[in-house]
């Protein structure tokens, strides 16, 4: 939990400019297919955490149409829960 909180500071001295980038970049990926056919066959199980007020809700309904992964929602945060919601996050991933 306190990694988690530390982790999500680094995110708040980032120029918006490279939070924008890193969601492009993220876009990119899931839109490219490849990175959830890896996640696929992997031979642990993955969750993909979501925002609850993220814009991309265009992927959570792709993920859960396709059922590529696993897809759970952290309350009280964007697309970012690691900068919005550290403590649920952290609460959610220690379950």
């Amino acid at each position: 939990r306190q990694d988690i909180t530390s982790w999500s500071e680094g995110f708040r001295v980032v120029s918006g400019r490279a939070l924008q980038q890193f969601s492009i970049n993220l876009r990119d990926r899931l839109i490219d297919g490849n990175s959830l056919l890896v996640a696929q066959e992997a031979k642990f199980p993955i969750i993909y955490l979501l925002g609850e007020r993220t814009r991309l809700l265009n992927t959570k309904k792709h993920l859960l149409r396709q059922s590529l992964l696993a897809v759970e929602t952290v309350p009280r945060s964007g697309h970012f829960p690691m900068i919005d919601n550290p403590t649920d996050l952290a609460r959610f991933l220690t379950v």
